[in-house]
């Protein structure tokens, strides 16, 4: 009897899946080192030189991540002891870097505003939303989960709607941060701008942003509804890995963005008045700052 495409997509989906959570711990586990001995290095600053922010974000974000990561490979290999509290702990630790990504964009988006009230109530919203689908997931997708002594496997099944509701509060946050970007890129001058200002380094970050993990999200919406168990894992360690490489790219970004602040800071020392504020409440410096 000749396999079909269905199974052979059951077969493939444990070593492909593990192999994609393993390029996962690589990354998270060096980003919490990296992470932390900066961490060590600002805890050691007088309190007001600290930069705490961008470095504390990123270190409980891969902490989570890992950990995730490690439960969904070790979810592949459980007996009937360990099989509800590994499958609890993966859905915790999902949602808890999730989450964190969720609020760091957010923060980030209202920085580039100007601290704004209308964006701040926009933004618990949204959070809101977020947490009560993790509420709704834990009881509807982790609770129930169960070992069949009969298939000697762990019955697993994500709830489709908790699974398609958590997804569109996640793709809600990055669209109402994307809007929040053109906003500031519009007040300050739109096309006109200056390339190499604070404003327009934000706009690419957002843009880059946008395009993956918008992309990532709508595809595992599809994924939720349409096909098997089997893809929904793989889907899985796609997104671990997308929003790893995203946020871990925020120390990249930074380097960027000090460089563009010691340049423009040469250029203001020359021309005080030819280089406006970035941000119509918020200065260069104060932004940069605070998102460090």
């Amino acid at each position: 009897m000749s396999a079909t495409p269905a199974n052979r997509l059951d077969a493939l989906s444990t070593p492909i899946t593990c192999t994609i959570l393993g390029l996962c711990l690589d990354d998270s586990l060096c980003s919490i080192f990296r992470a932390g001995c900066s961490l060590h290095q600002e805890i050691n600053l007088p309190p007001r030189q600290r930069k705490l922010f961008l470095k504390l974000t990123l270190f409980t974000f891969n902490i989570a991540l890992s950990l995730n990561s490690f439960l969904i490979i070790w979810a592949f290999f459980v007996t009937s002891t360990d099989c509800f509290p590994v499958n609890m702990a993966q859905g915790l630790t999902f949602h808890s870097f999730m989450i964190i990504f969720d609020a760091y964009i957010l923060y980030k988006s209202n920085l580039i505003l100007g601290k704004s009230r209308v964006f701040n109530f926009v933004a618990c919203v949204c959070l809101l939303y977020r947490m009560s689908w993790v509420v709704a997931d834990i009881f509807l997708t982790f609770i129930p989960v169960s070992w069949d002594p009969i298939e000697e496997a762990c019955q697993f099944l994500q709830d489709p709607l908790t699974g398609l509701n958590y997804t569109v509060a996640d793709i809600l946050v990055d669209v109402v941060s994307t809007i929040a970007t053109v906003i500031a890129f519009w007040r300050q001058g739109g096309f006109t701008m200056d390339i190499y200002g604070l404003s327009f380094q934000l706009v690419k970050e957002a843009a880059l942003r946008s395009v993956l993990c918008l992309g990532m999200d709508v595809f595992y919406c599809l994924v939720v509804f349409q096909w098997s168990g089997a893809a929904q894992n793989v889907a899985c360690g796609l997104q671990n890995l997308i929003y790893l490489k995203v946020i871990n790219l925020e120390l990249w970004w930074k380097e960027v963005r000090d460089n563009q602040q010691v340049a423009a800071t040469k250029l203001d020392s020359r021309q005080p008045c030819s280089n406006a504020m970035d941000s119509p409440h918020l200065g260069r410096d104060q932004v940069n700052r605070l998102l460090e």
